[in-house]
């Protein structure tokens, strides 16, 4: 827990600095608008430290880290992870990265982040009209073994509003 918090704390020190909190000479704020923290486990896997951050220029979203609770898989193939909406009954894939291996007998490691991606408009309103209700956010993470075996995780993400 003391690790998830400075972890959060480092990341919101790094966005304020890299933002910065100064007026522009037009009389915008440059700042940090909102952050969110997302987080979600279930008996296999959590994800920790993600965040969304929107700054009057640009939105941006953290994956955050994936562990295992347990043996962490081995042998991969490929695998796919995955941050989606469901939105008026629709999937709306927010970051999604695909990781394949050919020609080695030994597979593919999961790196822990799972990465970051922003844009200036990276949402629409409809989104950000239900972004903390429960079971908003989801994660899903996918693949295949080098032995053929298929494997598929997913977990519903908390997402709170630390700063508005």
């Amino acid at each position: 827990m003391k690790r998830s918090i400075a972890v959060v704390a480092t990341v919101l020190i790094l966005f304020v600095s890299l933002a910065g909190c100064s007026q522009s000479n037009d009389g915008n704020s440059d700042g940090i608008d909102r952050v969110y923290l997302l987080s979600g486990r279930n008996d296999l896997i959590e994800i920790n430290n993600g965040a969304i951050i929107l700054t009057s220029k640009i939105e941006k979203f953290i994956g955050g880290e994936l562990s295992f609770k347990g043996k962490e898989l081995s042998g991969i193939k490929d695998y796919r992870t995955e941050f989606y909406f469901y939105l008026n009954g629709d999937r709306t894939v927010i970051n999604s990265n695909i990781s394949s291996i050919e020609g080695s007998e030994e597979g593919l490691s999961i790196a822990p982040e799972m990465g970051t991606v922003h844009s200036e408009k990276m949402f629409n309103m409809e989104v950000w009209g239900i972004i903390t209700e429960p079971e908003a956010l989801h994660f899903s993470f996918s693949g295949t073994l080098m032995n053929g075996e298929t494997f598929e995780y997913s977990l519903v993400l908390n997402v709170n509003e630390v700063l508005s």
